[in-house]
């Protein structure tokens, strides 16, 4: 790799001092160039166990971060303050690098991409389809254009499909299968239930990840259209579900300027809620109400 080529490893982590330092002791072990390799690790307020790690001082690269108790995906967003890299991988302290060299292979394949602003996410050798980026990586020009790296609409279970969502349909999107960076989740019985994890599933007790990510799917097309609008030679695929949309932005565009950042919210508009929206136009209610 060469000099500027930092890759940053974004892991928020609770009550697992032995596990993160695990973490960090295989992401360096495997690594090409371990000295291009830095830990942003997030740390409650309340949580004192990892006092001992802290003033060790073991890990040179180590780099803490602390704050309130806050959901996952904005622990992950606020560790990009302190993250150095232009490579961004996130994952967790219970994930462990199997593949030597690993940092070679994604940084080349974050480079394949054009101004290298798509996602690579590799094997985590869970007994199910890889379909979704759960050890992912982007390169900072992604990060910088939409402003975070994990939707700040879902806390945490589903903001690695939305983004392999977003992803996909800019088409941008690469699978390592040959680079393998184990998740050591108790749901796949590889770990024990411990309080974190069990804090977790007391959360979505109350609050459905899935209902909300399914909900909000015109949402992850915005930020499609966005990444497109800010980036040469980005495509979105046409859907049907858009098809008022699409036909109205063609229109509007022939008669007047609209701009691009105009075009992505109107794009972004299930043809129900196109309908709905011209009937709301037109009617005495023409401008929508806190309530």
């Amino acid at each position: 790799m060469s000099e500027n080529e930092l890759i940053t490893i974004l892991c928020p982590s609770r009550g697992r001092p032995d596990r993160l330092r695990t973490m960090i002791r295989s992401a360096i072990s495997t690594a090409d160039d371990p000295e291009k390799i830095e830990f942003c690790v997030w740390i409650d307020f309340d949580d004192d166990s990892y006092k001992e790690l802290i003033a060790s001082n073991e890990f040179k690269n180590l780099r803490i971060l602390r704050g309130p108790r806050l959901s996952l995906s904005a622990m992950y967003n606020s560790l990009l303050i302190i993250a150095s890299g232009d490579y961004l991988l996130w994952g967790g302290d219970d994930v462990e690098f199997r593949t030597k060299s690993w940092d070679k292979f994604i940084v080349n394949a974050i480079n394949d991409f054009e101004n290298k602003v798509g996602l690579v996410y590799v094997n985590d050798l869970g007994n199910y389809e890889q379909k979704y980026a759960n050890v992912g990586v982007l390169h900072r020009n992604w990060v910088n254009t939409l402003g975070f790296i994990f939707t700040p609409h879902l806390r945490d279970n589903g903001v690695d499909g939305w983004i392999t969502d977003v992803a996909r349909q800019v088409n941008r999107c690469q699978y390592l299968e040959s680079v393998e960076i184990e998740h050591m989740q108790h749901r796949q019985g590889k770990a024990k239930m411990d309080k974190t994890y069990s804090d977790r599933d007391l959360v979505h007790q109350w609050y459905e990840p899935f209902d909300l990510y399914h909900l909000l799917k015109d949402e992850r097309r915005r930020e499609a259209l966005y990444m497109a609008s800010q980036w040469p030679n980005i495509q979105v695929k046409f859907k049907f579900r858009y098809l008022f949309a699409t036909m109205y932005i063609k229109i509007a565009k022939q008669l007047s300027r609209m701009s691009d950042l105009r075009a992505v919210y109107f794009g972004s508009f299930s043809n129900s809620k196109f309908v709905s929206r011209v009937f709301e136009r037109f009617s005495l209610r023409s401008r929508r109400k806190w309530d």
